[in-house]
């Protein structure tokens, strides 16, 4: 294990960066995860210092994995992050490649080129995939021994790869990888994430400076050779600002023209900047002949790290003839002396192309770009020099493009190919292609946010000529765009352009058009009034295709709910519905769980969401892992496993990002899970971050108003809460809902609260007689117990007790605990206190053993007031354990290691641990094989 550092003349004044490194790689040896971020201004030494750190963990007996960002492949996806993985992945044999891609890794197979599947359907959710993929297929490596990932000029490197490099520094914690980044200070738009990575907490940020004036004198007197006198140093040390690169090409600027270093040639110094640097090189290479110049152009064109066998084919050289020059290039300093081409520093590189006129510049990138088809080269490597050159109306680049831009879809960057996209609509496309570009591009700026752009270039598809299965397409993703972006305007303009296609398509493509405008219309509440004549439709024409019929009868038994209809007959047609598996349309499949948690069917929905998760789980797909989640936290929720929702809120939250079409539902429930933990500053902070952008008319909005107006009511802001409840209540009377919801009950109180009990009372017994109607257990209880203590006396205690008899036979245990809650306060205000004390004992138990923290603490707080001591919190034992700590003791006793436990819930090995650790200590074991028999008693 290094201790010290060796002196090194390219690392003058870097003693305080060194030991910070040498320190990171001995905490990597030791198993902690460390990030480190070298950031400076161009020419200071951050590739010296990051080569310096790879030389010394390599010393150390780390792994090492580097690679470097170039200006022109920024738009090669996740190419920094092969450059790391793909050697590693190459040089093994096919069984250590299996362990590599083990577990959630293998989601980054295709990224790597190792999976044999062509194409990925769910491209909508590659990119969740290829960064979970990436960051286990990283634990996996450091599996085998510490590890050193190091990333120069990472101010250069492609989106995909720095969004990898967020990912993972926010979960080095446990892991013995050493994550080391050098690149600029960011100064332009196109460096946000860099700026952003440089910034996260996660990080340490190294800065080195420029040189002090004796270090700068030392540098002269080491590359002149000679004595330096102290007024020439001074005035080099003026020039150049110490800045290290800046001062060499000085001295070899000086030493060509034979200058003294003495205190008389001072005034001979002359202010040195990047562009100095390149005049500087230039003149260097009109020394060194035109064929030296000619492959530095190529190289340059090529970008770093060239091929010497290309280079010479764009620079017109022979083979031989390039090596000679190339080894010229090393000795002047303009190459690097590595074995694959390369500048001695990115300015050098950028004074070289940025000399080359623009047309001479896009003529050279077209000439590799052709060079390397031939060649066989990857598609997006030939389109990354496509993108710097000219269009030329040709057919091929269009073709290439579109296949790079497949390419990085399939490997989950949108934002990749959108660049290749636009690039092939300038080129032009031939006119029978263009709507085909013009659809995928619209389809991926949508992936990528660019809402405007995407529905744009859709629009533009549908008035070019085009085969009509690109034409529905499009018009789908209008459809879908108006939806995800909640944008009203956009709807009735995606409707029509759907009812447009319908004649043109076939017609399995007729009933997927018709399928997903039934979709808008049923979410989007400016198209509601059509809902009826558009379903009839649709079922007419579904009938004699079983998928699609199965997709109407989920659509109809929606609708049959929102009109109040008897629960246990919507169930049975859902049921019904997905009895062999899950219908064509996801959308459907999607509200088919939906209405089993509504109408109170959880074990079906149980059993149908742990399908769906597994599925999306095995192919990465992130935003369906967010909604999937959410919706197995409802049915926790109506079971009374608060703990068991709050892990899976927390997933969904993690997974959903902030244009999630679920995003109202997904808050709110967060919030409503918070409040039952007893955390409503952590619900409100949630209600904060999202301001009133969820409550705005859009689907799901009314869920969200309902959970922000409990939140409101729990932190004592009647009004605020009553008015987001009968908003919630004004939007569902517009969508024609009339199924029992929370809203009603909750504004009941509110109102009773606020002294207007007649009103008040007038809801509660609206709400009573829909949950009657409707016949869900959970839905009446609730129904019934806000209608008991708003309407008091000997018919406030009837219902009350109602509202436990209708609960208690019911899967719906916390619900069962707030109504005998509200019972035992209700009979113990009557004066019965031993039955009342009773109903609270029970309230209690079922409160604790439902992880509901804060009616746990309500209920003891009316025990109290009703006199003797109440019951103590378990501080031990089973129910001492967190919602988290629990899920990790549960999935350890089912023999699953922490690496498959922390897969399963999207979070880290430490984290596991951790749990874990925590769990013993309270469970009072020592190892995960007591865990079964103490967990089940």
């Amino acid at each position: 294990m290094l201790t010290e550092t060796s002196p090194n003349p390219d690392l003058l004044e870097r003693e305080y960066e060194l030991e910070a490194l040498v320190e990171a790689i001995g905490r990597t040896h030791e198993g902690a995860g460390r990030s480190l971020v070298i950031e400076a201004p161009a020419g200071v030494g951050k590739s010296r210092l990051l080569a310096g750190a790879r030389a010394l963990a390599r010393d150390a007996g780390l792994q090492v994995l580097e690679a470097r960002g170039a200006v022109l492949e920024r738009e090669f996806a996740f190419g920094v992050a092969r450059q790391l993985f793909e050697q590693p992945v190459s040089i093994v044999t096919e069984q250590e490649r299996d362990a590599l891609f083990a577990g959630a890794a293998g989601l980054s197979r295709r990224l790597l080129g190792h999976d044999g599947s062509e194409v990925n359907p769910q491209g909508a959710d590659a990119a969740f995939g290829a960064l979970h993929g990436l960051y286990w297929l990283t634990a996996n490596l450091a599996d085998r021994g510490p590890l050193m990932l190091a990333v120069d000029d990472a101010h250069w490197a492609d989106q995909s790869s720095l969004q990898f490099m967020g990912y993972l520094l926010r979960r080095l914690k446990g892991l013995p990888v050493l994550l080391v980044m050098a690149g600029r200070t960011p100064d332009t738009d196109a460096e946000r994430l860099w700026q952003e990575l440089a910034d996260d907490p996660a990080a340490h940020v190294l800065r080195p400076r420029a040189l002090s004036e004796a270090a700068a004198a030392e540098v002269l007197r080491d590359r002149l050779d000679a004595e330096v006198d102290g007024e020439f140093a001074a005035a080099c040390h003026r020039a150049t600002g110490g800045n290290p690169l800046f001062l060499r090409e000085l001295v070899a600027a000086l030493r060509d023209a034979e200058i003294a270093p003495t205190a008389v040639a001072a005034d001979a110094v002359t202010a040195v900047g990047p562009p100095a640097v390149g005049r500087f090189v230039l003149r260097r290479l009109e020394r060194l002949g035109s064929s030296a110049t000619e492959l530095a152009r190529s190289v340059a064109v090529l970008g770093d790290a060239g091929d010497l066998t290309l280079a010479a084919g764009v620079a017109g050289l022979e083979l031989e003839e390039a090596r000679r020059v190339a080894d010229l290039l090393v000795r002047a300093e303009v190459f690097a002396p590595d074995q694959r081409l390369g500048f001695v520093h990115p300015i050098v590189e950028a004074a070289i192309y940025e000399e080359l006129l623009p047309a001479d510049r896009a003529a050279r990138h077209m000439a590799v770009a052709r060079l390397l088809e031939e060649a066989g080269a990857p598609v997006e490597r030939v389109a990354t020099h496509l993108l710097q050159s000219a269009p030329a109306s040709e057919p091929g680049p269009v073709d290439v493009l579109r296949a790079a831009a497949t390419s990085a879809e399939r490997r989950g960057a949108p934002a990749a190919a959108v660049a290749y996209l636009r690039r092939a609509l300038d080129e032009p496309p031939p006119a029978d292609v263009r709507a085909e570009v013009l659809w995928a591009l619209g389809r991926q700026e949508i992936r990528t946010q660019e809402a405007e752009a995407g529905h744009a270039h859709l629009l533009e598809a549908l008035d070019m000529p085009g085969d009509p299965a690109v034409h529905a397409q499009a018009a789908i993703w209008l459809g879908r765009s108006a939806i995800i972006w909640s944008r009203s305007d956009w709807a009735a303009g995606a409707l029509a352009a759907m009812n447009d296609q319908l004649e043109a398509a076939g017609p399995e493509l007729a009933l997927e058009l018709e399928a997903e405008a039934l979709t808008l219309t049923r979410l989007e509440l400016s198209l509601r009034h059509l809902v009826g004549d558009r379903l009839a439709e649709f079922e007419r024409n579904a009938a004699g295709h079983l998928p699609y019929e199965r997709v109407a009868r989920i659509h109809a038994a929606s609708e049959r709910m929102m009109r109040g209809e008897p629960a246990a007959e919507v169930a049975d047609d859902i049921e019904e519905a997905l009895v062999a598996s899950p219908p064509a349309d996801p959308y459907a499949f999607g509200t088919a769980i939906d209405l089993l948690v509504k109408t109170e069917r959880l074990d079906a929905a149980g059993r149908w969401l742990e399908l769906a998760i597994e599925v999306a789980r095995a192919h990465g797909l992130g935003p369906q892992l967010a909604g999937l989640h959410t919706q197995r936290a409802l049915v926790e929720l109506g079971r009374g496993a608060v703990g068991e929702a709050e892990l899976d809120i927390q997933t969904a939250l993690r997974l959903a990002g902030e244009r999630h079409f679920m995003l109202p539902r997904i808050v709110g429930v967060a919030i409503d899970v918070a409040l039952e933990r007893g955390e409503a500053e952590t619900a409100a902070t949630l209600a904060e971050r999202h301001g009133d952008d969820l409550a705005r008319e859009r689907a799901l909005a009314d869920e969200y108003l309902v959970s922000r107006g409990r939140l409101h009511l729990t932190r004592g802001d009647i009004r605020d809460g009553l008015a987001d409840l009968l908003r919630c209540g004004q939007m569902l009377d517009s969508y024609g809902t009339v199924r029992p919801t929370d809203w009603r009950s909750d504004a009941a109180r509110a109102l009773a609260a606020l002294g207007e009990r007649e009103r008040a009372k007038r809801l509660a017994r609206e709400g009573v007689a829909v949950a009657r109607a409707f016949g869900a257990p959970r839905a009446l209880s609730r129904s019934l117990r806000a209608a008991g203590r708003v309407m008091g006396g000997e018919e406030g205690l009837e219902l009350l007790e109602e509202a436990v008899a209708v609960v208690e036979p019911s899967p719906a245990r916390l619900e069962a605990a707030y109504a005998l809650a509200d019972l035992g306060l209700e009979l113990q205000e009557r004066r019965r206190r031993r039955e009342g004390r009773e109903a609270l004992r029970l309230a209690l138990e079922l409160a604790l053993d439902c992880d509901a923290t804060a009616l746990a603490e309500r209920v003891r707080g009316d025990l109290g007031a009703g006199g003797g001591r109440p019951p103590r919190l378990e501080q031990t034992g089973v129910q001492a354990l967190t919602p988290a700590e629990r899920r990790v003791c549960d999935l350890a006793a089912e023999e699953l290691t922490n690496r498959e436990i922390a897969q399963t819930l999207f979070v880290t090995e430490k984290t596991v641990e951790l749990h874990l650790t925590n769990a013993y200590r309270k469970l009072g074991i020592r190892s995960r094989f007591q865990l079964e028999s103490v967990i089940a008693r």
